[in-house]
């Protein structure tokens, strides 16, 4: 049996920062600690299928976050019925850039539908808000050797998610760059309920985070500050986040100005 991290239970006993709102989970979701969601029993395997026991992946890929030469400096887990069976969130100490802190999640399932997932998110200080700009499947189905292949597929991914993560630094810089008036920002409103990017329940808070903002962070008037905007309201449904994240990114790069310097869709 795998041995527990030692760090993790370190935090479990002395928490430095409360990162729960960034579980990506439904309601009925269970909140757990790091002991209780490892000793969550295992399905039995069949000839086809072979779940992956929580205990192996948390650890496996907190160990592998450590080889990387992240220090792990939050964590918060949960388990859910509906979304397979474990969730759960690592923030590392490397900041992608002033108040945006990245974190590694991940998603364990015992159904044989659903892969294990790694997930790259940030956290904006500032407002809570989190973002989901990739996330990896870990593209083996149950076999009977996922085990033995799960720390090279979980080694693998993360060097994906450190690549995935200097393009969102790129991109929150472009975004930056970028100035909209009120009338681009409220066109991009009405696009994203066309692209399906969010329902029309959510653009009442879109609206109001874009008019009044809350936090300073956000009074310029630029594709950043509206797309801080739309990650507020993805807060009415976490589980939909990475899902909307890459759709919003999707909709608003194809606003992001180039050689001619002008707010043009193409």
């Amino acid at each position: 049996m795998i041995i527990l991290n030692p760090k993790l239970l370190e935090l479990e006993k002395n928490p430095v920062i409360n990162i729960d709102s960034s579980l990506m989970v439904t309601k009925k979701a269970v909140r757990e600690s790091y002991t209780s969601v490892c000793n969550i029993p295992t399905p039995a395997g069949t000839r086809t299928h072979l779940p992956v026991d929580n205990r192996s992946f948390i650890n496996m890929t907190a160990n592998k976050i450590e080889d990387m030469g992240w220090d792990i400096v939050a964590s918060t887990f949960a388990s859910s019925f509906e979304q397979g069976n474990c969730l759960f969130v690592f923030e590392v100490s490397n900041e992608l850039m002033p108040g945006i802190h990245m974190q590694v999640a991940g998603h364990n399932s015992h159904i044989k539908m659903r892969s294990l997932i790694l997930y790259l998110q940030t956290r904006t200080v500032a407002c809570t808000n989190m973002d989901v700009p990739c996330e990896i499947p870990l593209q083996r189905k149950h076999t009977n050797k996922i085990v033995s292949e799960l720390p090279f597929l979980i080694g693998e991914a993360l060097i994906k998610l450190q690549s995935e993560a200097g393009k969102h630094i790129e991109r929150i810089g472009q975004y930056k760059s970028q100035s909209i008036d009120d009338l681009d920002a409220h066109d991009i409103m009405i696009q994203s309920i066309q692209d399906e990017v969010i329902p029309a329940s959510y653009i009442p808070t879109v609206i109001k985070e874009w008019h009044n903002p809350i936090h300073e962070d956000f009074e310029a008037r630029n594709i950043y500050t509206l797309y801080n905007c739309f990650t507020e309201s993805f807060k009415k449904s976490r589980a939909d986040i990475p899902y909307r994240t890459q759709k919003i990114m999707h909709l608003l790069n194809n606003y992001v100005s180039h050689a001619d310097d002008e707010l043009v869709p193409f």
